[in-house]
């Protein structure tokens, strides 16, 4: 886990929930203890009981800093979900300290690769990693670069600018393991990497 900053009154509980939904909103049950875990890919979990939880979630809506819906399109019978608020989001930040610059997000297809980052030089960097590796990146030849501004990264938060490399994507090879994947890492795509960069 990354250490906590002591800049903010969220309970340690409270902010083991902010770091299942930094990037995304949750379902109730992601949530929970049982969950948790396997849904995050964190090695740690809160100490809430489902019901502690739900009132937990209550408290955070009630406070402006987690926004709450119901998703009609959920395949289960419970379909609330949760997410961040600009509000909780800043209160997340200043107790991780996220590096933006070194963030980045990446999505790939059958037919489309594509990178985002508010760092050039972080997506140029990764992209140069995942054409080399054989991760289905196009080469630097190939990619198409788009300069977006006032953008919405996440859900909760505008970046002024934000870097889409994006092109074919190509038959996955794999030709470098996780190994040197870490060897030339600067990049971080969740908490597990941000921790290893801090």
């Amino acid at each position: 886990m990354i250490k906590r900053r002591h800049m903010t009154s969220l309970s340690e509980d409270e902010l083991i929930l902010f770091d299942a939904l930094w990037d995304g909103d949750c379902a109730w049950w992601m949530l929970t203890q049982e969950n948790y875990q396997d849904i995050t890919d964190h090695s740690y979990t809160h100490t809430l009981s489902d019901a502690e939880l739900t009132d937990t979630l209550a408290s955070l809506v009630e406070r402006g800093l987690v926004r709450a819906y119901l998703y009609v399109y959920a395949e289960t019978d419970d379909r609330r979900y949760f997410g961040l608020t600009p509000n909780g989001g800043a209160l997340w930040e200043l107790e991780r300290k996220p590096n933006w610059e070194r963030y980045c997000y990446t999505f790939l297809d059958d037919s489309s690769w594509l990178l985002e980052s508010a760092s050039l030089a972080t997506a140029q960097a990764y992209a140069r990693w995942a054409h080399d590796a054989g991760w289905g990146a196009p080469s630097r030849d190939n990619l198409q670069v788009i300069e977006k501004r006032t953008y919405r990264f996440l859900p909760w938060k505008d970046f002024e600018v934000v870097y889409t490399l994006q092109g074919q994507s190509l038959d996955a090879t794999y030709k470098l393991d996780w190994e040197q994947y870490e060897q030339r890492r600067i990049w971080w795509q969740n908490l597990n990497e941000l921790r290893s960069l801090s």
